[in-house]
């Protein structure tokens, strides 16, 4: 072998010993490992993410081709990166943004390799922007009559988010009202409704989801107004 594929050879056996000393203190965990018939390759690779896939990808580069995965989920490989069908188009779920501010004192060649590839002509149309349906973090989509996907414009978007963020304090001085005068705790989703948001537009909603849903993890209806706002915070 070549010196470049002894030293990747060094580097997976030392990841490998420290990964099997692992296994041999977890397997005790609510996950089974693999069988014996399933661990007969000569690497296995915990996990079918981008980080996993980039290893099997390394390992056959480097002339090693008795590699296995193993991915929990048995619907979809690939980690945080997936897609479903959402009103005839598809929508990315997840790895939506290009971790990492460019620094404009270095050269392309240095920074963030995705950023590259969305700064790479061929990969952007006329926009500059990489090619299909690719948003701002702050830019909302529709359906319009005649079935084209336009953005929302920015007034009637920062009219609903004032709406809910308004909602979202009195929701909080609620929390403190009934915890102040020793009352149950209650959902999120019902001190939003004691304050009057009741969202019923696709906008509204997509408003509370972001603001709400995806910096939280779960939803107003399954969150304490006590813990998850006041708490909130600090």
């Amino acid at each position: 072998r070549s010196q470049t594929q002894s030293q990747f050879l060094v580097g997976m056996t030392h990841f490998g010993l420290a990964f099997v000393i692992f296994c041999l203190f977890d397997c005790t965990s609510a996950l089974t490992c693999p069988s014996s018939e399933d661990r007969d390759a000569e690497v296995l690779i915990f996990g079918g993410g981008i980080a996993g896939i980039t290893a099997a990808k390394s390992l056959f580069e480097n002339g090693i081709t008795d590699v296995k995965i193993f991915e929990a989920r048995t619907d979809n490989i690939g980690g945080r990166m997936r897609n479903a069908d959402f009103g005839g188009v598809k929508i990315e779920l997840g790895a939506n943004w290009i971790q990492g501010i460019p620094d404009p004192n270095k050269t392309m060649s240095s920074i963030h390799p995705l950023w590259r590839l969305a700064n790479d002509p061929a990969c952007v149309g006329s926009s500059g922007r990489l090619a299909g349906v690719f948003t701002g973090s702050k830019e909302v989509w529709e359906q319009n009559q005649n079935g084209h996907y336009v953005i929302v414009p920015k007034e009637r978007v920062n009219s609903v988010e004032k709406d809910y963020n308004n909602a979202y304090d009195r929701a909080e001085n609620l929390s403190v009202h009934l915890q102040a005068n020793g009352e149950p705790d209650i959902s999120v989703r019902k001190a939003f409704e004691k304050v009057g948001w009741h969202p019923s537009t696709a906008l509204q909603n997509i408003t509370e989801w972001l603001g709400f849903d995806f910096c939280f993890g779960e939803s107003p209806d399954e969150t304490s107004l006590f813990t998850g706002l006041v708490l909130d915070d600090g």
